[in-house]
C-alpha cells in the first residue's frame, strides 16, 4: 500500500491561519479552472454518452477498453478482490462506508449537522 504524507494543521502552533488561508486560497484560484474541465466533460458525456465515458476512463486511467461492457466488473471479482484486502485495512474501509452512508443519510434530514455514537459531530 502506498503511503501518503498528511500535512497536520493545529490551531495552537503559530502560523496556523496564514497556512490554512494559504491552502484556502490555492483551492479558490484552482476552482474555476477544475469547474471548466469538469463542466467540458459533463458535457462531453451528455452528448456522446458511453464513448465519451470509455475515452475518458481510457485516457484518465490508462486503460484500453473499447466499450462499456469492458468496464465492467464481476461481482466474482469483485469479491476476490476483497478477500486480498489485509484484514486491518478491510475493516477501516468498510467502518468508513458504514461513516460515509450515516453521514448522507444525515444530509437528507432537515440538518447535515449531527453526532455519532462516540460524540464526533
Amino acid at each position: 500500500m502506498t503511503s501518503l504524507a498528511v500535512k497536520r494543521l493545529s490551531t495552537q502552533e503559530d502560523g496556523f491561519w496564514s497556512e490554512m488561508d494559504q491552502l484556502l486560497a490555492w483551492e479558490s484560484v484552482s476552482d474555476d479552472q477544475v469547474t471548466g474541465v469538469v463542466k467540458e466533460i459533463l458535457t462531453n458525456v451528455r452528448r456522446h454518452g458511453d464513448e465519451a465515458v470509455v475515452d475518458y476512463t481510457n485516457r484518465f486511467d490508462r486503460m484500453s477498453a473499447e466499450s462499456m461492457a469492458a468496464l465492467e466488473i464481476s461481482q466474482q471479482s469483485m469479491q476476490a478482490a476483497l478477500q486480498r484486502i489485509p484484514e486491518a485495512e478491510r475493516k477501516a474501509l468498510e467502518f468508513s462506508t458504514q461513516r460515509l452512508f450515516a453521514y448522507h443519510e444525515h444530509q437528507r434530514a432537515e440538518s447535515w449537522s449531527y453526532t455519532e455514537a462516540d460524540g464526533t459531530m
